[in-house]
């Protein structure tokens, strides 16, 4: 019995002349060049990245800005700190005067819905009872209708608050019906 003899790609291409399988062989040895080329081309490549963010430099750069000036890093870190604490200054002033604003607001309509009812009460007296209602109507649908819309937000606040809210991707919303 005769065991099958691996063919060598010369005695595969028996049958094309001796230039093609040259030709041929020399191609099929520049592709396993290029297929090795290839494998080896991506060996040893290594990505690494690093992300910092923060009102001081990364301490690797801090470092660095040391080594280029003594007393460089000491003084950005001083100035982070002016910048914080001007910040919180700053919102603290901010707050301040919202609350007055918000003071102020409740104490006007306080005394314009007073006006309104001894108007009311002035007019009452006076035999005009039409204008004795239109006054207190007048004072009563401005308080009602701030209780019923509550706690009016500020447009800039609206705005912020619908950017942040996550879109609910299981349940839209839906169209509500006239």
């Amino acid at each position: 019995m005769t065991t099958p003899k691996s063919k060598s790609p010369r005695a595969q291409n028996k049958n094309l002349p001796i230039e093609k399988q040259e030709n041929k062989e020399a191609s099929a040895e520049k592709l396993r060049k290029l297929d090795s080329a290839k494998e080896n081309e991506y060996e040893g490549i290594v990505v690494k990245g690093e992300n910092y963010s923060g009102p001081i430099p990364h301490p690797a750069h801090l470092a660095a800005y040391e080594n280029i000036a003594p007393g460089l890093a000491s003084r950005i870190v001083k100035m982070a700190e002016k910048e914080l604490t001007h910040r919180i200054e700053l919102t603290d002033k901010v707050a301040t005067a919202e609350i007055k604003y918000r003071d102020k607001g409740l104490l006007y309509g306080l005394i314009s819905l007073l006006a309104l009812i001894g108007a009311s009460l002035a007019c009452a007296m006076t035999n005009h009872p039409k204008l004795a209602v239109a006054f207190i109507g007048v004072g009563f649908l401005g308080v009602a209708g701030r209780f019923i819309d509550g706690k009016r937000a500020r447009p800039d606040e609206d705005d912020d608050k619908a950017s942040d809210t996550p879109v609910n991707k299981k349940h839209p919303p839906t169209a509500k019906r006239p």
